[in-house]
């Protein structure tokens, strides 16, 4: 009897652990302010594009002239965010700049802190 307590008790213990073990903030991608993202302006060349957002996150193979920022934050705690741009290029220049997403990336993942 003494046994099957001590094992109840012991369980019980093991289970509340899951409360206890660090889960981290799972980010991924490219992280763009708004105010970097309207530096891009149709007729600039992929390498002024690679020079102020970076190498895009998926260039596709079969569709070169498509290149793809994606931005994907999932907290521990809080609000998931996910932030796609696509870039087109004809001839090596930009045509068009695609906001996949409706909302705007969130001021407070932009702003830089104070040191």
């Amino acid at each position: 009897m003494l046994r099957l307590i001590l094992l109840f008790i012991s369980l019980s213990l093991l289970s509340a652990c899951d409360y206890i073990v660090y889960k981290p903030d799972v980010t991924q991608g490219n992280l763009l302010s708004e105010e970097i993202v309207a530096k891009i302006e149709p007729g600039m060349t992929k390498e002024q594009v690679v020079y102020i957002l970076g190498p895009a996150m998926l260039i596709d193979t079969f569709h070169q002239n498509r290149w793809d920022y994606l931005y994907d934050n999932k907290p521990t705690r809080g609000e998931h965010t996910r932030y796609h741009l696509v870039i087109f290029f004809e001839d090596n220049k930009v045509r068009e700049i695609r906001r996949e997403t409706k909302e705007p990336l969130p001021q407070h993942l932009t702003e830089t802190p104070i040191e």
